[in-house]
């Protein structure tokens, strides 16, 4: 018996299923692909602004052009946080910045800018407007504002020192490799009379900058001056106790010690409210025991600031 011959429609191929897999599979590294772009775009950018710090490097920011100064002002204000936009936006300008370092210290990268005291009167003037409380029409006194970055571009702190009186031709330069287990940040003038400051040296730790050292042209310690507050230099000093600067002296840190040894030497005014702070210190027994003990250090620098700190207490 023969079988019967299939006809024309039972020989069409069946419709094939679409392949919903296969789709929802594609989809899904499309969508993957765009979330790691768009995750990945801030270190992206983060990297490139950078890339492009590291230009500035080294150079002298004064004599950079304008074009030049206001890019580094774009890519300094892209680096800052949320919580650092009031102080950008009162403090920062890009006109006043002046050097801009890097240093390796502990397998990690920092970048250190210098802002300096503008003598430009528009710029003061727009400066003060802002409402920054560090902006005087003093031209006497020099100041700048250092800020210190890690190595992704993140602001770890930023601090005001005073450099001086009339200390207008400064320049700077990071010492790594310090014996104190910090690096060093030196300011120093090059229009500094043989008896005035000619070097300070800073401590730049991982959450303030302390100021350890003061010289001369001669490479000695001086003193610093609290008599005048327009003469002062460095930082303002921590909020301490007569007992907590006392206790600073057996502090395992040398920077800690130093900080402390020039504060404690300054010439000042025993009037005011640090001046009898000072007094009070300086006449603590296990303060004068603390600066017999340093005066035999073997670190120079603590030996001589233990000697100073020592000479104050019988001349002022």
């Amino acid at each position: 018996m023969s079988q019967a011959t299939p006809t024309t429609s039972e020989t069409k191929t069946a419709p094939q299923r679409r392949r919903w897999f296969s789709f929802r599979l594609t989809t899904l590294f499309l969508l993957v692909t765009i979330v790691a772009i768009a995750a990945a775009y801030p270190h992206m950018r983060l990297q490139v602004q950078l890339w492009r710090l590291q230009s500035y490097v080294g150079r002298d920011l004064r004599t950079a052009t304008d074009s030049e100064r206001w890019t580094l002002g774009r890519i300094i204000k892209s680096l800052q946080a949320p919580v650092d936009k009031i102080f950008f936006d009162k403090s920062f300008h890009p006109q006043t910045c002046w050097r801009l370092l890097r240093m390796e210290t502990g397998g990690e990268t920092r970048f250190v800018l210098l802002q300096h005291r503008t003598t430009d009167p528009r710029l003061l003037q727009a400066l003060s407007s802002s409402g920054d409380p560090t902006v005087t029409d003093d031209p006497g006194q020099s100041d700048a504002i250092v800020l210190l970055y890690d190595s992704q571009g993140k602001l770890i702190y930023h601090r005001r020192l005073v450099t001086g009186w009339h200390i207008d031709q400064m320049e700077a330069k990071l010492v790594a490799d310090s014996n104190l287990g910090e690096p060093l940040l030196c300011i120093f003038a090059g229009n500094a009379a043989p008896d005035e400051v000619a070097k300070q040296y800073y401590a730049l730790t991982s959450d303030e900058c302390r100021l350890v050292r003061l010289e001369n042209q001669a490479g000695d310690a001086v003193r610093d001056r609290y008599v005048d507050p327009e003469e002062r230099i460095g930082p303002e000093p921590p909020l301490r106790t007569q007992a907590e600067w006392t206790t600073a002296l057996y502090d395992p840190s040398k920077t800690e010690i130093l900080r402390t040894l020039t504060w404690l030497s300054g010439s000042t005014n025993n009037s005011s409210a640090e001046g009898k702070q000072i007094s009070g210190v300086r006449q603590e027994p296990a303060a004068k025991v603390a600066l017999a003990d340093l005066l035999d250090s073997d670190d120079a620098w603590i030996s001589e600031a233990a000697r100073l700190a020592l000479e104050s207490i019988n001349n002022d």
